[in-house]
This record gives C-alpha cells, structure tokens and sequence, in this order.
C-alpha cells in the first residue's frame, strides 16, 4: 500500500478566499450550450437526492471491500438533488429518474426550452416536469463563483506533486493536515487511472483538498473508491478540478463509489463528466454531464472565507510529504 501524507501551508489570505459559496447547493451544474456541449444535463436511471440502495448498489462491483475507516455512504432520501442549467442555450435530458431536492431543476433558459425530454421521472414523488422545473432564472452568483474559481485554483501555490507514471493511480490513501492543500498530478502525459483499488482521503476537521488533474489527462476510475475518511475531515472537503480545453471525457467514471469528492470540469470548451453506474455523496460541474445508472446525493465543495483565528491556525502548518510502501494488511 502506497500512503501520503501532507500537512497544509501556509495560506495568504488572497489564497483562502472563499469559493463555492454560491455553487454549493447544487448537486449537478451543466454550465455549457446545448448547441455547442450537445444535451448539458443528461441522468437516466436512479436517483438524484437519494440514495435508497445499499452500499455498493446492485451491480456495482468493487475489486476491494470499502476500507473500515472511510466515512460511511450516506443512504435514503437526502433531499439535496438540485440541479442548475446556467447557459441560456442550455438543455436537459432525463428518464427513469427520481429527483428529491429543494426545487429540482433551475435553468437559465425558460422551462420549455431547457427541456429536450422527459420520461418516467419524478420530483419529490410528483410528476416531473410539471412539479421541480423552474425556468428563466438568473444565475450572475453562480457564473461569477465560476469564474473566480476559473482564476483562482489554477493560480493557487502548489503544495505537493503527486507523480503516477503511466498515468495508474497507486496511492491507497493520502492524509492531510490542517487547512487547505493543493496537489498537481503529474501522469507523464497519460491519463489518470484509478481501477480496481479503494482511496481513503482523510484529515482533521476544516481540512481540505484541491487536485488539478493535468492538461494532459483525464481521470478515468473503473470498480474503485474515493472516500473521505472518519478522522473528522468534512464531506464535500475534497475537489477535483479540470480546465482542460477541449471537449473530451475530463471525467469518466464506471462502476465508482464517491463519497464526500466534488468534480469540476471548468475548461468552457464542452468538457465532459460521464459517470455509469456510480453511487454515493459528491458534487458535478461540467458543459455536458451524462450520467446513467446513479444514485447521488450532494457533497459540495467550497472554500469559506477565514477568520483571522483561522488564518493564524493554518499559518503554523509546513508541507512535508512522506510516502511509504508497505505491505497490504488486514483490517
């Protein structure tokens, strides 16, 4: 087994300013252009705010069991299924679908021309889309929360390199210190593969992450886990971040596992986030969003804005990597 750990750096005030604040009570954002991205939103099958399955689902096969000290999937009807469509040219597409949120689906485009189909879905136990679609509704928080993110996580003082040749993620587990840290990937030009194997990401409370996954790449994961562990780290603590410019898969997700990681693709170029049969708490924002086979519930990312008590706290910490091999053992 291959761990990590890492204690934050010390953060600058411009560096911790908050992010997500506005995104953050939406599970899924398709941010691009029906005619540019194709269909921005796209779920069939399952669940959105809810997840009443047990954990893994019917037909979600993991190579290893989930780790004992991962924080526990949360399952049954969570509430937190909300979706915004935020481009005027946007469109959703969804079939066989239940949906248990706040409000449903908020599109920047009117309710009728949001919608390219619907099928066999349900908003709270009512038929959709005559009860959970809301149109015409202006977004200038969230696309400004986008492009302050946009600006500010690539520019943000990298804190650790997390190297992976060949592009096969090898780490069974990556502890974080106090505060926030930021990793660059580095997979020589492949793409990032986590398959068949389980990732514990763990830290102490207010602890947080921010993963850029290279230009180069795009991160597959097939029969695997990313969780957050139990030592106190906060669901939706935990962001993958993509601006790759071009239209391809940035993430590709089959028979995965999620719990308490957000994924964002934020290229503006019709990026994609395809997930298949994957289950469990995280957070989507991308042009186009497929997903088939689901069963999600929010975890939201977002950095708060810090107090000075909060600054000076995460001002004590120093970067330090520490990576061991060892033998996998029992739990």
């Amino acid at each position: 087994m291959l761990a990590c750990a890492v204690a934050a750096a010390s953060l600058a005030p411009q560096r911790a300013a908050a992010l997500g604040a506005a995104t953050a009570p939406y599970l899924l954002v398709g941010t691009g252009d029906a005619d540019v991205a194709g269909t921005t939103v796209a779920v069939s099958n399952f669940e959105l705010g809810a997840n009443v399955a047990a954990v893994p689902m019917p037909g979600l096969t993991l190579v290893e069991p989930i780790p004992l000290d991962a924080l526990p999937v949360p399952t049954g009807v969570t509430g937190d299924g909300d979706v915004a469509i935020v481009d005027p040219g946007g469109r959703f597409d969804v079939a066989n679908l239940a949906i248990e949120g706040a409000f449903g689906f908020a599109c920047a485009a009117s309710a009728a021309a949001c919608n390219d189909g619907v099928s066999d879905t349900t908003f709270d136990g009512l038929p959709f889309p005559a009860n959970g679609l809301t149109g015409g509704v202006a977004f200038g928080a969230v696309l400004a929360d986008l492009a302050a993110a946009r600006s500010q996580i690539p520019a943000l003082p990298r804190d650790a390199l997390l190297s992976f040749p060949g592009g096969e993620w090898d780490l069974a587990r990556i502890d974080l210190g106090p505060g926030l840290t930021v990793f660059d990937i580095d997979t020589g030009g492949d793409d990032l593969l986590l398959a068949n194997r389980n990732v514990v990401i763990d830290g102490p409370p207010g602890a947080q992450a921010i993963f850029r996954v290279p230009d180069a790449a795009n991160f597959l994961i097939s029969q695997a886990a990313i969780l957050v562990g139990d030592g106190g780290i906060a669901p939706g603590s935990v962001l993958f971040y993509s601006d790759r410019p071009d239209n391809a898969a940035h993430f590709n997700f089959s028979s995965a596992l999620v719990n308490g990681v957000a994924f964002w693709s934020l290229g503006q170029s019709g990026g994609e986030a395809s997930f298949d049969n994957v289950q469990g708490c995280t957070q989507v924002i991308g042009d186009k969003l497929n997903l088939s086979d689901v069963r999600l519930t929010r975890c939201a990312f977002a950095v708060p804005e810090p107090g000075a008590g909060a600054l000076a706290a995460v001002a004590l910490g120093a970067v330090a990597l520490l990576a061991a091999r060892a033998r996998p053992h029992a739990r």
